[in-house]
């Protein structure tokens, strides 16, 4: 049996709720997370229906030249949770949905992150943290 919040009609059964027409969120959003990226690649990983890509530095550097299947206004947050070795990510190297960085960008020697947004052509940084 579906539950009415205010003008939405939920139902156990579903997994989505449109916001299209705006509501307010009281609890906890999870965000869908890719699969671990390794070293191995893709070097362009899809984010199509994720918002996190965690980069898993532990045995060799990752290097990413850009995003794949991002739509605009979509927001990534990319994640280096371990010390070991360097999260790449290259400036307008070329793919579709390049990074607009102004320079490469080398995470080293500690975990951290960055969070990007699409605007409909490049990947744009919004905030960062552990950049060397």
């Amino acid at each position: 049996m579906a539950k009415r919040i205010g003008k939405y009609k939920v139902s156990a059964k579903e997994t989505t709720l449109s916001m299209e027409d705006g509501g307010n969120i009281n609890g906890t959003l999870t965000l869908g997370i890719q699969t671990t990226v390794t070293a191995a690649g893709p070097t362009t990983p899809s984010v199509a229906g994720v918002n996190i890509i965690k980069a898993d530095t532990t045995d060799n550097n990752v290097t990413f030249g850009g995003l794949a299947d991002g739509v605009t206004g979509q927001i990534v947050h990319i994640i280096k949770s371990v010390a070991a070795n360097n999260l790449v990510l290259e400036n307008a190297e070329g793919d579709s949905q390049d990074f607009l960085l102004g320079a490469d960008t080398t995470f080293t020697a500690k975990p951290g992150g960055i969070t990007v947004i699409y605007d409909g052509s490049n990947w744009i940084p919004l905030a960062h943290t552990a950049l060397s």
